[in-house]
């Protein structure tokens, strides 16, 4: 995700790379260039232009069609931001409610250990169902962030990338070939897509471990490249707290058939939420929560994996294909008709080439925004950062993992000195 100035619009301006712009920049130079030909040709050879297309008397029918286009892109555009921003806030609520029950249970955790101070076996297993519940909510922030960003609509593309689609703007002869080898695969339904897997969607993610108690800082230096807007998240590795265990793999590998072939993709998220249900469970009963209190954790996990599932539907099920066909047409339709009525309806060179330029720009642009907002977990540089939530949530886990409570001021003098020490502290930072 790009985070830029607003107020600094002259370096937006320039910014190639996560522009719509630009990459609508050679459609548009063609259009304005055939536009152009048609207004030199209307000033030699009037009578033919004329006689070519004699349906277009007056610029209404135009106008019409035009209004009608740019309605259709405006409320797909609209709609499709209306998915990004749920998804983007769907993403932040449920590491909210993971981070607030990950807490209350280090809380509970930490008290039961300073009430058994003098039993050290019990403190010590205190401090392995910790880091336990470090590590499950670290895998379930890894699985749930690669099958958001390992959804349908990414599973879709990825195929098309694989094949050599390349429809957009000028490139369409390209894809031809490709369109016709794979008719089938390129459109598919959720069906079919539920137990074929051509892009390696299935398979257990990479994970790259490190310790609850490990104080280095960077973990983007661990998992992340250097130019982490151009990664690909289908490859990328995620980080847990511990490594996983045999057993844990075996749980989260994928289902296969009898014949060793793929089957369906088991549902990890919720394997790993019925572990740390049962690791609740354990914590509740070890620390003596009174069961009012325990509901609460129950309640913020619940939370997040409404708030999951809520993502999730973003990520399969795409924009209606009847309406976003539709707009494919109007605007490969608009944009052939564009030069001719340009070229009919405008008084000059210069300006009729321009005209044809900004109105195909504009058109494409908004086209090619609500494709990228369509789907909020895909690859490109403009989508949710889901790579970076879920390494600044393992930051989380292990910062308040490791954290205890300061004690509290024992004497009127020890309150007199923090209190000294906070007003030098204030008064070094005026």
């Amino acid at each position: 995700m790009l985070i830029y100035d607003n107020n600094e619009s002259l370096r937006s301006l320039l910014q190639v790379h996560g522009s719509v712009v630009y990459r609508n920049i050679p459609i548009s130079l063609i259009i304005g260039i055939i536009a152009l030909v048609l207004a030199i040709w209307k000033t030699r050879y009037d009578y033919i232009l004329t006689a070519l297309l004699p349906f277009i008397e007056h610029p209404f029918a135009g106008t019409t069609a035009a209004s009608a286009v740019s309605f259709a892109l405006i409320w797909r555009t609209s709609l499709a931001w209306s998915r990004y921003w749920e998804a983007a806030d769907q993403c932040y609520t449920l590491y909210s409610k993971w981070a607030d029950s990950f807490a209350q249970l280090v809380s509970f955790l930490n008290s039961a250990s300073k009430k058994a101070s003098g039993d050290k076996t019990k403190q010590e297993e205190l401090e392995n169902m910790k880091r336990h519940l470090a590590h499950l909510f670290s895998v379930l922030s890894a699985i749930a962030m690669h099958r958001l960003s390992h959804g349908d609509l990414s599973r879709i593309r990825c195929r098309s990338q694989m094949w050599g689609m390349k429809s957009r703007g000028c490139n369409i002869c390209c894809s031809l070939r490709s369109v016709w080898l794979h008719w089938h695969e390129l459109i598919s339904t959720r069906e079919i897509m539920r137990f074929d897997d051509k892009t390696g969607a299935f398979k257990l993610p990479r994970f790259v471990s490190i310790q609850l108690t490990n104080q280095t800082t960077g973990l983007s230096k661990i998992s992340v490249p250097k130019k982490a807007g151009r990664q690909s998240l289908w490859d990328v590795e995620w980080v847990i707290l511990g490594k996983l265990t045999s057993e844990e793999q075996a749980a989260l590998t994928e289902e296969t058939d009898g014949d060793g072939g793929s089957c369906s993709l088991p549902d990890r998220v919720n394997i790993i939420f019925e572990w740390l249900m049962e690791e609740f469970n354990d914590v509740a009963d070890i620390s003596k929560i009174p069961p009012p209190i325990a509901s609460r954790c129950y309640q913020e996990l619940s939370s997040g994996m409404l708030a999951y599932n809520r993502a999730l539907k973003m990520a399969d099920i795409p924009f209606p294909f009847p309406f976003s066909q539709l707009v494919e047409f109007l605007i490969r339709i608009f944009t052939c008709v564009v030069p001719f009525y340009v070229s009919l309806f405008t008084v000059g060179l210069t300006m009729t080439a321009f005209l044809a330029f900004a109105v195909t720009i504009s058109m494409w642009s908004l086209s090619e925004i609500s494709r990228e907002l369509e789907n909020p977990f895909s690859e490109s540089i403009n989508q949710i950062p889901v790579h970076d939530m879920h390494e600044r949530f393992v930051e989380m886990l292990r910062t308040v993992g490791q954290s205890r409570r300061p004690a509290r001021a024992k004497s009127q003098t020890d309150s007199r000195e923090f209190a000294d020490q906070q007003e030098q502290t204030v008064n070094y930072t005026i």
